[in-house]
Formats: structure tokens, sequence, C-alpha cells
């Protein structure tokens, strides 16, 4: 049985191995202490860790099989005055996406009637794909069309187009009344009869090129756009939490307020815009704010985080536009995510980018699928069929696609628990470090506040393992008391600054003053 860390003190012993070899595990020191070994706690089972930080993470003190390694927790002993047990723990997490913010963008003017009158159906497909593959996710959808001649009727665009509208806020879906409310809002009519509502309105938008800068800016930003018309004015208006649809939110539903759709604070968000056309490259009015060129609502994009993913409807035409937006927002992916065997698509080669399925209307085609751009990734803009037979499938195997391989900058930073009165970052921790090492070996890191410690993956991998080494520091302001304290914190990874990734939890033990010493076992 192991009593004391005096014996292997007195052996010159002053660290501990990795999992199970110590009371907190391994890692090297973090100083603040005198060294002094007082610690007398017991270790009755024999593995390594003492009896009351067993009892304080909840294993067993007297089973060796049953320790906080065996049930993957990651803790770290902080006795008062001294130096932490370990003094940094290396901690690999799949960076995996769990919680998105999904938004249909999609054009409703008259020649993508077929894809406006038929999305409905596929509504509960998609998002039982989705939130298979993403934890937490919400759902949102906006209509795009043109503006109006501010003259009248011409032989192009109705006086009713529109630039941008929400028929759906961004919204989860837990519960049937949430569900029930997202699918009603992607029924159909026709502008001039039915106005906007909670519902896609087909438009004209005869002129081929559509508002697609436009509405993508409005579905990054919220801001509004007031246009002329015979007349007067008319408005998209700013974004409002109290205004947008649905006007009643079910309960049990959670919403956010950025941007066009309303996302949520810590989600990723991403756009899955549907066309078969262009985007207008120049200003056919003015307006306020003017209109949005790619320019602008790119750069209104990369601010909210946003990714674009292009679903090309029956016609190609927009494909250009679309790739350029999912280029430039980063969805890309390599084609490696497409797995292999029964795994990939039947259509898809390996090295390939499977993007483009075989349309069920055309027995025997196979859709040709393009390969990798000179980084060696697919840009994830898709290719409808005909009779948009595949339009659940193409959406999901696209958002898929971005959670299982997308690009993003990744980091990790411990969060509090709140409900507690110590604040471990003020009380235990010093830093945590992105680790190109081990299961991250060869991962590109950056330094980014100049400490001479790196902290950030600039390429990472959203499913890949991602490496972070927690240093503590030492306990100087959490005195024992009669029983060992136990302080939770998380671990969690952060994309592109949104907490939306995966987390570890992290226990602090602060043990009793019969253990105020370091703890080498």
């Amino acid at each position: 049985m192991r009593r004391t860390a005096v014996w292997l003190a007195l052996l010159g012993l002053t660290g501990c191995s990795v999992d199970g070899a110590g009371a907190g595990g391994s890692g090297s020191d973090a100083g603040g202490g005198s060294g002094e070994p007082t610690c007398t706690g017991t270790d009755v089972d024999d593995d390594g860790w003492i009896d009351e930080v067993e009892v304080a993470v909840g294993t067993s003190p007297s089973d060796a099989a049953d320790t906080p390694p065996a049930r993957g927790l990651e803790v770290f002993v902080m006795p008062h005055h001294e130096m932490p047990t370990p003094a940094s723990r290396d901690i690999v997490q799949a960076a995996r996406l769990t919680r998105a913010d999904v938004g249909i963008l999609l054009d409703t003017t008259g020649s993508m009637l077929g894809y406006t009158s038929r999305i409905q159906m596929h509504l509960h497909t998609i998002m039982t794909s989705i939130s298979a593959e993403v934890d937490d996710v919400a759902f949102g959808a906006a209509g795009y069309g043109d503006f109006p001649p501010p003259t009248g009727l011409d032989s192009s665009n109705s006086w009713a187009d529109v630039p941008f509208y929400v028929v759906h806020r961004m919204m989860t879906a837990r519960t049937t009344a949430g569900l029930a409310s997202l699918r009603s809002s992607l029924y159909f009519t026709g502008i001039l009869t039915g106005g906007l509502g909670p519902w896609f309105a087909v438009m004209r938008g005869g002129d081929e090129p559509e508002q697609g800068w436009e509405a993508l800016r409005q579905a990054a930003t919220g801001v509004g756009v007031t246009f002329p018309v015979q007349g007067g004015t008319r408005s998209v208006p700013p974004f409002s939490p109290t205004t947008v649809l649905p006007p009643t939110i079910p309960a049990g539903e959670e919403v956010g307020t950025l941007g066009g759709y309303g996302f949520r604070p810590d989600s990723v968000p991403v756009i899955v815009m549907i066309t078969d056309t262009s985007n207008h490259q120049d200003t056919v009015i003015p307006t306020t704010p003017p209109i949005a060129t790619r320019a602008v609502a790119l750069q209104a994009l990369h601010d909210r985080g946003a990714r674009v993913i292009g679903l090309t409807a029956w016609s190609p035409a927009g494909r250009a536009d679309l790739a350029d937006v999912a280029l430039q927002t980063n969805a890309r992916v390599p084609p490696t995510i497409w797995g292999t065997g029964a795994a990939r698509p039947a259509n898809c080669p390996l090295g390939s980018c499977c993007v483009s399925p075989n349309d069920p209307d055309y027995p025997g085609s196979v859709a040709v699928q393009p390969l990798p751009d000179s980084d060696g990734l697919c840009t994830l803009v898709f290719a409808g069929d005909k009779y948009n037979a595949n339009l659940a499938t193409i959406i999901a195997q696209a958002v898929r696609a971005l959670a299982q391989g997308g690009m993003f900058e990744l980091s990790a930073a411990v969060r509090d628990d709140a409900t507690d009165a110590i604040d471990v970052n003020d009380a235990f921790v010093e830093r945590v470090e992105a680790v190109a090492d081990g299961a991250c070996a060869g991962s590109a890191v950056v330094d980014l506040d100049g400490d001479g410690f790196a902290d950030q993956f600039p390429a990472g991998i959203s499913g890949a393992p991602a490496c972070f080494r927690l240093v503590a520091k030492a306990n100087q302001s959490v005195p024992p008391t009669d029983t060992a304290q136990v302080f939770a914190a998380t671990l969690q990874i952060n994309g592109d600054g949104l907490a939306a990734f995966a987390s570890k939890q992290v226990l602090f033990v602060v043990p009793t003053s019969s253990c105020g010493g370091p703890i080498f076992l």
C-alpha cells in the first residue's frame, strides 16, 4: 500500500507517469510551492490515486481498476501553496462540430418554382439527417429574388419582387410543435396573390441575374435595405426578434438574434444557397444602404463566420457564383470525408469530390464528379437533379461534409463552472497550448498572442483530433477544508472563435489539510 509521498521523496522521485501513476496524472512541474512533501493520504487499492481524491471525483478507492483515467476523467490535484499534480495535461479530443445553424436561402423567382414547391416534403429528412451528425442544430429559411423596377412594371421584374425575406427565423426543432412550425413555413404561394408571410413567395425576377449578393449580405447582417418603387419606397426591414417570423416560438425551442436569420451565439452559421442563375454584378437601382457588391457580401459573411454551401438547381448557370462564395467562405473539405467502400457514393471514384448525384429521371446516366482543387480540397457546390428527387439527400450530405471535414481555426479555452464560488482560470489555470505532437504530429500551429506558446491550429479539420496542453499553476487562493473540494471546468474547443465544437470536462481537486503538499505517488 502506498502510504505517503515521503518515501518516494526520500528516493529522489519528484514526478509521476501518465494515466494512473499519481494522484493527478503526469506532467512537468508548474512551480509555485516549496516542494516539501507533507501529504499523508492513503491509497487502499494501490492504484496510484490517493483515496480522498478518488472519493472526491467519484471513483472507487477500493477498486484498482476504477480510476479517473479509466473513466476518461481529466484531474488536477491542487494542494494549497504547492505545486499542482500534474503540472500539465495533454488532452486529445476529436474536434467534432456540435452546434450549427443551417439556413436555407432559396431563389424563389419563377424558374425555381419546382424547388420552391417541393422543398417542404424534404424538410423532415433534411432535419433528421443533419441532426444525426450535429448534436445541437437549428434551422431557418429565407427566400430571395430581385429589386422591383422603380418606375412600375417592365418586361422582366414584377413590382412585387424583393431581394430578401425571412420565412422562418433560426430555431431548433426539438419538439413536435417546433418541427411543425418550420415545416409550415416552407409552403409556397405567389407573391402577387399571397404577399410575404411565413411561406416562400414565388416572384417574377425575369431578368435572369438575381440579387444573390444582396441576399447574402442580408442573411449575414440583417441590416435591411430601402429601395425606390413607383410612387415611393419600400424596404426589407432590419432583423428584429420581435417582428421576424414566426410570431410565436414553441415552448422548448431555442432561437437567436444575430444576423438576418437570427443565428444563435456560439453556433457555426451554415447557409445553403439554392439557385439556377448568377448574381447581379452591377448596381441596378439606388438603395440605402447601397446594393451589396460581391466584396460587401463576402465581408459580411466573413464577419459572421458563415460558411456558404451551394446547390445548383435544374440549370448550372449559377455555379460560378456559388463556387466563388463557397471558396471564399472556406466551405471546402478533403475528398476522403466521403469514405471508402460501401460508405462512399457508388458514382464517386476515390480521389473525386462527391457532389453530383445521379439523376433518377435519367436511368443509366452517371454523373461526372469534379476533382479537388490545387489545395487538394473539394468546394461544396452540389448539382441538383431535374425534378429535385435528391434534394434532401444533397442538402444533408452537404452539411454533413462540412461537419466531418470542414476547415476551421481551432483553439481551446477553459470555461469555468459559474455555479461555484471559484473561477478556475484565476485560481488554477496558467494557459492552454496547441500541441503539434502525438495524434496531431505534423499539424501547423501558431502563436497568436506572442507569448512563446502556440495556441491555435490555423487549418484544423472538424472531426479530426485536436491536441491541447492544459498547464496548471500553483494554487495560491483556495485553502483546504475538512473534505476535498472539487471544482469543475470545461476545456472547450473553439472553431473560428465559436464555442461550437466538442468539449471535455476537467476537474480540479483541492485536497484536505492532511494532504496540503505536493502529492507524488
